[in-house]
């Protein structure tokens, strides 16, 4: 059994990293395209075709709503400085909202900061993802399951996740709360950045993960190496970052799986 990770941390013939024990082997049903600019901060997404196809609800004529139900629901954690992939999620998908959250940044990026016509439907809160809800703290940390009560939501159709290795903890606290109700996780599809090495977690740990987020019906369907600490940083050689899409394939209210 594995214990410790595999090359480049711990040398290992054939040059193996974490990546290749955790293969993205689920085919997303649809087409997949890749949305955003290129490089880091682009995201893949499984079905893009799908969500564009579903119209503004007629209700929306009247006024957007700050939170319910209606539309495409998307949350974004992670913005910093760069909202190209929700940008070009908004202008193609007629009925998406985007509610944002990152407190290293006060706003969203120009791609949205700066288009008057995107405002009705992004909501940003200087606000991080935690464990558990810690308001007064610095920065303020809140669960995803509270972020989704105040908003009035039961269901994410699409959670995009970059929040430089708090995906762990954070996802860890999301799967024991919703597990004492449901059998899976009220989220349609993940697009997820995942920074994984000896200092932030164990393999045989980063391992568990991964399956109890399976055993809640997500299913890797995409992987996209993330190279930029090691072309980026001189003397950096631990390729420990990579972008999954995850599709939870036992979701009964996947707009994907309806089909």
């Amino acid at each position: 059994m594995i214990t410790q990770f595999p090359k480049q941390w711990v040398e290992e013939p054939g040059n193996l990293v974490l990546w290749d024990y955790f293969p993205a082997s689920w085919t997303c049903p649809h087409d997949i395209q890749r949305i955003g600019r290129l490089g880091d901060g682009g995201k893949w997404v499984c079905g893009m075709s799908i969500y564009e196809s579903y119209a503004a609800p007629a209700a929306w004529s009247a006024g957007i709503p700050t939170g319910g139900q209606d539309g495409v629901v998307i949350y974004s954690f992670g913005i910093n400085g760069d909202s190209s992939f929700e940008a070009e999620m908004l202008d193609r998908i007629p009925s998406a909202r985007i509610w944002g959250y990152d407190f290293s940044v006060s706003k969203w990026g120009p791609q949205i900061s700066t288009k008057p016509e995107y405002r009705s439907r992004t909501f940003f809160q200087k606000v991080g993802i935690g464990k558990i809800d810690e308001p007064a703290s610095t920065p303020p940390l809140y669960t995803l399951q509270a972020l989704m009560a105040a908003n009035n939501h039961t269901y994410i159709d699409i959670l995009k996740i970059d929040v430089e290795g708090a995906e762990f903890a954070s996802l860890e606290a999301v799967m024991d709360h919703f597990s004492k109700s449901s059998a899976t996780l009220p989220i349609g599809q993940v697009m997820i950045e995942i920074h994984a090495n000896k200092n932030s977690i164990s393999f045989p740990n980063y391992r568990r993960w991964w399956e109890r987020l399976e055993g809640m019906g997500m299913r890797a369907t995409w992987i996209e190496i993330n190279l930029l600490r090691v072309t980026l940083f001189s003397g950096e050689q631990e390729p420990d970052c990579t972008e999954y899409v995850w599709v939870n394939a036992k979701d009964e209210r996947s707009v994907l799986l309806m089909e």
